[in-house]
């Protein structure tokens, strides 16, 4: 009996022969584990690419949209992106190759009403915009542990 069981992929399938799972490398070298549910929506999906070094997980609603994304890039920088049910980002929250953290809370995707930061020196950063007007910050707060800054 052999110990070692070498493919490129594995497919699993229901009993009606419809695709529920794939472990595998796909046609971009990319390593990955999809689950789908019985509709064959890809519902979880873990992964890594070699070009970008980047290891990832996808939560997906029923309709394949993402709602919950992590992932850590090849600097070691880790995230975690929430995202509503229509698949819009609402939270951020990163740890960056440095060692700060960061958090944004989006009204859509591209505007972060609310942003916070706290790096490795405890020097803390927050900003507070209006979400109708982006132009200015309504409020912005910077904080310091170390007695000479």
């Amino acid at each position: 009996m052999s110990e070692t069981l070498r493919v490129k992929a594995i497919e699993l399938v229901d009993d009606a022969g419809n695709p529920r799972g794939f472990l595998g490398i796909d046609e971009a070298n990319h390593v990955g584990l999809v689950l789908r549910d019985s509709k064959g929506t890809a519902r979880i999906g873990l992964g890594f690419t070699d070009k970008e070094e980047e290891a990832s997980l996808a939560l997906r609603d029923s309709e394949g949209r993402d709602v919950v994304v992590a992932f850590v890039d090849r600097e070691g920088a880790g995230s975690v992106l929430l995202n509503d049910n229509r698949g819009v980002r609402r939270i951020v929250l990163q740890i960056d190759s440095e060692g700060g953290v960061h958090m944004g809370f989006y009204v859509s995707e591209t505007k972060a009403p609310l942003m916070f930061k706290l790096d490795r020196d405890g020097i803390y950063e927050g900003s507070f915009d209006d979400p109708v007007c982006f132009e200015k910050p309504k409020m912005t707060l910077v904080y310091s542990e170390k007695k000479n800054r």
